[in-house]
């Protein structure tokens, strides 16, 4: 994983090359101002990754940095394609789903509703593509999602997430959590 950093841990430092005709005190004053520069440049690292100043924080640092960038400090990734229909989607969905019924649509006139409004348009389009369809068309595969969905605990937690933003007159934010979809 390549790391990305911005001024002045983005610059590469000049070489350092101590000069055969320097004094051992000219040598060791250069050495120091070295060690001092890397020393700046360890605190600037730390700032970039949030690490506050302290008696631990180049410890930290090299945790930090270890976690990046060793496999022993990571978690194993998961093996296979991530899933297109995960918890998130799933609790959303049987929300979205559930708000229509609400209004007096019948499953099937809302699953239809949803095939055909964002974000639930672009997240099906690739339904017959990409082998993870849940039905024939996309109505169906939205009924097929919010079958399994429904009685999940996840969906419930789901559900009170829109009960809350409904509660206080904040589906603003309900709307902001429905369009995390369109960004998976």
């Amino acid at each position: 994983m390549a790391l990305i950093f911005r001024p002045p841990l983005n610059k590469f430092r000049e070489s350092r090359r101590l000069s055969l005709l320097a004094t051992e005190e000219e040598n060791q004053a250069e050495k120091e101002k070295w060690a001092e520069e890397d020393i700046q440049n360890l605190r600037l690292l730390c700032a970039h990754f949030g690490i506050a100043s302290g008696d631990h924080q180049f410890k930290l640092l090299a945790l930090e940095l270890a976690k990046q960038l060793v496999p022993c400090f990571q978690e194993k990734p998961k093996e296979g394609r991530p899933l297109k229909w995960d918890n998130f989607t799933l609790g959303v969905l049987a929300v979205e789903l559930e708000r229509l019924v609400e209004t007096g649509a019948t499953i099937d006139s809302a699953a239809l509703t949803l095939a055909k409004k964002e974000p639930w348009l672009s997240f099906l389009e690739s339904w017959d593509r990409d082998g993870s369809s849940l039905g024939p068309s996309p109505e169906d595969a939205i009924k097929t999602a919010y079958k399994k969905a429904k009685n999940t605990n996840w969906t419930r937690v789901t559900r009170d997430a829109f009960l809350g933003c409904k509660a206080t007159d904040k589906l603003n934010e309900w709307e902001d959590i429905v369009s995390e979809i369109e960004r998976k």
